[in-house]
């Protein structure tokens, strides 16, 4: 492939992005479609992969991608991680330009102009919102370890796996569907939109699969790759619900 077949802020469609660990994801207000996204990028799928995974269409996705790679969420082929509290920009939403020189605004502006927050995200005033919960919000694998056996045969994957680990992930891959979206982020039922997020964040710090990058994990990469389709959709669950009340 030629320059000319770049993708435009990425690189190549065969370059393969892994996610930018020394980054803090605490501080990033992703909706539950970008988390997907970013869920996507296990530095084995190319950016033309992730594409056809997403569901979403090639251009909503790349613009996600593109997002996350300007704020240090992703890294392309060797690229150096770098630490620090990047914020993510949500890709703008085109907008009419207005009529008249005077108004017309210039596409470098607009491309500038990245909303805070999605018009679904707003916090719902109606009702009381709870201060963090940093009790009860903790690394989910710890917290909903629940000491159930875990059978010999079971932990022959990943022989180099920390055991205790690999048991905590078969036992939360076991009982995930059965766990309430707030007992699996582990937050009351009034948290704010904030402290959903913050808890995502914790979340993926240790079950995103490309934490795990090269390790041959077998069919633990699997089960960690459920468990956070899982958390993804426990997010979507919460805010689909609050939504529906407004």
């Amino acid at each position: 492939m030629t320059a000319r077949d770049e993708i435009p802020g990425l690189g190549l469609p065969t370059d393969r992005p892994r996610i930018n660990h020394a980054a803090d994801l605490t501080v990033q207000n992703l909706t539950p479609t970008e988390a997907f996204v970013l869920s996507r990028v296990d530095g084995q799928l190319s950016y033309d992969d992730i594409c056809k995974v997403s569901g979403l269409g090639r251009d909503q996705t790349l613009d996600i991608l593109r997002a996350l790679k300007r704020a240090k969420l992703i890294l392309g082929p060797n690229e150096i991680a770098v630490g620090g509290a990047f914020k993510y920009g949500r890709p703008a939403t085109p907008r009419p330009e207005a009529t008249g020189d005077a108004n017309k605004t210039t596409a470098p502006e607009a491309e500038r102009r990245v909303p805070s927050q999605e018009s679904g995200d707003r916090v719902d005033t109606s009702r009381p919102m709870s201060a963090p919960a940093t009790s009860r919000m903790s690394e989910p694998l710890e917290r909903l370890d629940d000491g159930t056996p875990v059978a010999a045969f079971e932990l022959e994957d990943w022989p180099d796996g920390d055991p205790r680990l690999k048991e905590r992930i078969i036992r939360l891959h076991r009982r995930m569907r059965a766990l309430s979206p707030y007992e699996l982020l582990g937050i009351p039922e009034n948290a704010d939109h904030s402290t959903i997020r913050r808890a995502f964040a914790l979340a993926s710090k240790t079950l995103h699969p490309d934490r795990y990058f090269g390790k041959d994990m077998g069919s633990f990469k699997a089960k960690l790759a459920a468990i956070f389709t899982r958390l993804t959709e426990a997010v979507q669950e919460i805010e689909g619900e609050r939504k529906e009340k407004r």
